[in-house]
C-alpha cells in the first residue's frame, strides 16, 4: 500500500479472497466500513499506532485470522467490527476504548480469551454473542451497561467477574 495512504476506504479490500497479509500503513487514521470485510484467507494484519478509527464490519467474516493487535490510539471500533471470525481466537481491547460496540465480536465461535480495557463504560448489545467457547470474563470496575444479549450463546461461560463498586445491571445482559 502506498506510505501517504490516510485512509483505507470502504469496501477498498472486501472479499480478495487472495489476500492473506496486510500491513497498514503508518500514515493511515482510519480503516472505512467493510475496508477488509469476507476475506476468507487473511491470517494477518498490521495495524499501525497512527489508526484511531475502525469502521463498522472492517474486518467482518475473515474466516483464517486467530488474533488481532489493535493499536493504543483506537477510539473508535465500529459495531460489528469482528462479526463471525470463526478462527479469532483473543482480542485484546486498548485502553483508549470506552465503548465495546454492538456485535463487536458476534458469532466468534473461537473466540477464548478477551482482554477489556480497564475505562471500559459500556458493552453494547450482543457484544459477545454466540462465542461460545469464551470461558470467562473480568468486566472492569468503571462498566455501567451491559446491553442486551451481550452474553448470549456464550455456552462455555463459566466464570464472570464483575469488579464494579457501583451496581451494574446484569438483568438483560444475557438470556442463555
Amino acid at each position: 500500500l502506498p506510505t501517504l495512504l490516510a485512509r483505507i476506504a470502504q469496501s477498498t479490500f472486501s472479499a480478495s479472497d487472495s489476500l492473506e497479509t496486510i500491513v497498514i500503513p503508518s500514515n493511515v487514521k482510519s480503516i472505512g466500513e467493510y475496508a477488509f470485510g469476507n476475506c476468507k484467507n487473511l491470517t494477518s494484519v498490521s495495524i499501525p499506532e497512527s489508526v484511531t478509527s475502525i469502521d463498522r464490519e472492517a474486518f467482518t467474516l475473515c474466516d483464517k485470522l486467530q488474533s488481532i493487535t489493535l493499536p493504543h490510539t483506537l477510539t473508535n471500533l465500529g459495531e460489528l467490527a469482528f462479526k463471525q471470525n470463526l478462527n479469532i481466537r483473543q482480542v485484546i481491547f486498548p485502553q483508549s476504548l470506552d465503548t465495546i460496540k454492538y456485535g463487536t465480536l458476534l458469532q466468534c465461535d473461537s473466540l477464548r480469551f478477551v482482554s477489556l480495557p480497564a475505562n471500559v463504560k459500556y458493552l453494547d448489545e450482543a457484544a459477545f454473542e454466540y462465542c461460545s467457547v469464551l470461558d470467562s470474563i473480568n468486566i472492569p470496575a468503571g462498566v455501567t451497561y451491559i446491553g442486551p444479549n451481550c452474553f448470549e450463546g456464550c455456552y462455555s461461560l463459566k466464570s464472570i467477574r464483575v469488579n464494579s463498586l457501583t451496581p451494574v445491571d446484569l438483568s438483560s445482559a444475557t438470556n442463555a
